[in-house]
């Protein structure tokens, strides 16, 4: 049987990390175990890596559960994912020429796993944490593995590493679209996760995909100020591709009310909220179209 996780404040358990990996399966929250005897890890990018494993899983089981399904998985899959990576490149051996590529693919295919976690985590914080210290925590954490990655790679090439942002989930009145943006954000995830289980489908996580992608090309738009047109030319991409999004919803919600046969208020509501978010998201393309469309 797995031991069950330590207790306590997350700076008290660095010295107790798990000695076996934990792999989510793709599709649901089916394990496996990977039993590990193998000495303690010597290299400081796996230590990092098990102790992000540590807080992600804390995190994770605190999701209220009819919530887990849709949110659970892909930060533990994707987290442990890149723990696994860590290993294996840590075991490789390189001295020799072979052993060397094995582990620069490790290494990447470890980096590749935690910068897709960029979406998956702006899903959590908009949902259930924006406080800025549990944030910053776990970005922190993720980005200082990317470094360590990178850095023991030994990258030929003078490749960016990779990092994951923040943003600044707190609630503004100069923000009124992204105040909305969460606000629907919020309330389909309350609709699909209150479905009951037969229709928890392909259609459920075809309209949580959109609205994800909705709220974060919002986000990544909206963390953009320009003074060049290429910064304007990808704040405006950002915002169209959200608006986008948005209008890829009318499809599957209809589906989705066929079946489960909402009353005419609950539609109303939905509906008014996506078309509220996609008015001011297009008055702020044409906002930013007068304040930057002429920058070069």
């Amino acid at each position: 049987m797995a031991a069950k996780p330590p207790r306590g404040k997350f700076s008290e358990i660095s010295s107790n990390l798990p000695d076996f990996v934990i792999f989510y399966c793709r599709g649901g929250d089916n394990v496996s175990v990977l039993a590990r005897n193998r000495r303690q890890a010597a290299t400081e990018f796996e230590m990092n890596c098990a102790r992000l494993v540590v807080l992600t899983t804390q995190r994770a089981d605190h999701i209220p559960a009819r919530y887990k399904k849709f949110v659970r998985p892909r930060l533990m899959e994707l987290t442990t994912s890149a723990y696994h990576a860590a290993i294996m490149a840590n075991e490789a051996d390189g001295r020799t020429d072979a052993g060397r590529a094995e582990r620069r693919k490790l290494f990447e295919r470890s980096i590749r796993c935690l910068a897709a976690l960029q979406k998956p985590l702006v899903v959590y914080w908009s949902l259930f944490d924006s406080k800025e210290g549990g944030i910053r925590e776990w970005a922190d954490l993720v980005n200082k593995e990317l470094a360590l990655l990178h850095g023991a790679a030994h990258f030929e090439d003078d490749r960016e590493v990779p990092m994951i942002k923040t943003f600044d989930l707190k609630y503004s009145e100069d923000r009124i679209f992204l105040n909305k943006m969460r606000e629907l954000h919020k309330y389909t995830y309350s609709k699909i996760c209150s479905v009951p289980l037969e229709y928890k489908d392909h259609l459920s996580d075809q309209i949580l995909q959109f609205v994800d992608d909705a709220l974060y090309c919002t986000l990544q738009g909206n963390d953009i100020f320009p003074t060049t047109k290429k910064q304007y030319d990808a704040r405006d991409k950002y915002i169209k591709r959200a608006i986008d999004n948005l209008n890829g919803l009318q499809r599957p919600l209809y589906a989705l009310w066929n079946v489960m046969l909402y009353s005419e208020n609950v539609m109303d509501e939905w509906a008014g909220q996506i078309n509220e978010c996609i008015k001011l998201l297009s008055g702020l393309r044409n906002s930013d179209k007068k304040r930057f469309g002429k920058l070069k």
